[in-house]
């Protein structure tokens, strides 16, 4: 697939220099539009034209591609860990607060969280002094 791929690319390359050679020999002018707005242009114009309109069209369906694909990334997803929600149970209620402390209500102990192990950086440099007083 590869080889047939950079055949058809060096056709491609080897055929578009060739018309471009061919344009640029050109001295007539290629006459486009309605009668009363008519323009001339040089056919080395219309093929510019031409291939700056396919490079715009490529760049748009990559772009409509990678943004379906990310939308389908992140539905698949969410469809995982609404899943996974769905197999450990309904999330317990929140325990109603005290409106002046924030402590809960409810003196029933909680588990702490269990504490992730991050690595830290290892910094080779001293220790800066501080403005802080010892008593």
């Amino acid at each position: 697939m590869v080889a047939v791929g950079l055949i058809l690319l060096l056709l491609g390359v080897g055929g578009g220099g060739f018309l471009t050679w061919m344009s640029l020999q050109s001295t007539w002018m290629v006459r486009l539009g309605p009668d009363g707005f008519q323009m001339q242009v040089m056919p080395i114009t219309l093929f510019a034209a031409g291939a700056a309109t396919v490079l715009l069209i490529w760049f748009g369906i990559r772009l409509v591609i990678a943004g379906t694909r990310r939308g389908r990334a992140q539905r698949k997803q969410l469809k995982e860990l609404k899943s996974g929600a769905d197999a450990r149970g309904p999330e317990p209620e929140p325990q109603p607060t005290s409106p002046t402390t924030g402590i809960e209500a409810t003196a029933t102990p909680t588990a702490p969280a269990p504490a992730q192990s991050t690595p830290r950086p290892v910094s080779n440099t001293a220790a800066a002094p501080t403005d802080e007083k010892k008593p």
